[in-house]
């Protein structure tokens, strides 16, 4: 990839790597000599990012690309969920295979990862899965959310929510799993926020053959892969709801 980069004889300013053309594509739309290497059929943008710069890496001993290759392979197990969606591509395999013979520890970075939760992120997930979870049978649908209230109730962190997307998926019969939760609206957001104070990021996941990127792309402006996708939406969490719930019936079925 590098080498392309290179035959096009520009300065290079910014250089996007992403596997969600939505994002890549609003993204710095004015700025110049920009290049994005956008592959929506990648698993991971982290494995874009390691096949981006391979090149530079193949002289150097293991031991100076350990802390690289962590994070590549950290970005690669969190994004396909532990390599449990998104994830039947044999190159993804193969790069983890060259991350562990450079010395990375994946055992030591699920540990890291997945069981380092703080008290607040376990109550959270209480309060999510008891209080919080609205399952739809007869769609086989779940839907979580959270206000900003309660996110600060639980002294929410970043990192905290993830994976309470897939919990839902645990239940017998349920295919499809929707998790909101109130934000706030960032600087470089306010251009298409519409005025909004308030951010609603939005999660999805499904089993087999039935997707959620075309859901997220149509009602959230978002995307993503077929079982794991993304959108937001900028306003009061009651109004994104209340767009899930008069939407999800058309799209989610057996």
């Amino acid at each position: 990839m590098l080498d392309t980069i290179a035959a096009k004889g520009e300065a290079v300013n910014v250089l996007m790597i992403d596997h969600h053309l939505t994002v890549a594509d609003r993204t710095l739309p004015e700025a110049e000599n920009i290049v994005k290497i956008i592959d929506a059929a990648s698993p991971s943008a982290s494995q874009l990012v390691y096949e981006a710069v391979e090149i530079l890496l193949r002289d150097k001993p293991a031991a100076e690309i350990l802390d690289f290759g962590t994070c590549i392979y950290t970005g690669m197990m969190t994004d396909t969920g532990n390599f449990s969606f998104n994830s039947n591509y044999p190159e993804l395999y193969e790069i983890v295979a060259k991350l562990v013979a450079a010395g990375v520890d994946k055992d030591a970075v699920y540990n890291r990862v997945f069981n380092a939760w703080s008290e607040g992120r376990m109550r959270l997930v209480g309060h999510c899965l008891n209080n919080k979870m609205r399952i739809f049978p007869e769609h086989y649908t779940a839907l979580i959310y959270l206000s900003g209230r309660e996110l600060y109730r639980f002294n929410f962190k970043s990192g905290d929510a993830e994976g309470i997307v897939n919990m839902p998926l645990s239940i017998k019969d349920v295919y499809y799993s929707c998790f909101m939760r109130e934000d706030k609206v960032t600087e470089a957001e306010k251009a298409f926020a519409n005025g909004s104070k308030k951010k609603i990021k939005i999660s999805m996941r499904s089993q087999g053959d039935r997707p959620v990127n075309t859901f997220c792309h149509d009602i959230f402006n978002g995307g993503g892969h077929k079982n794991a996708s993304g959108g937001e939406f900028y306003g009061p969490l009651e109004d994104a709801v209340k767009l899930f719930l008069d939407n999800y019936k058309k799209y989610f079925k057996a």
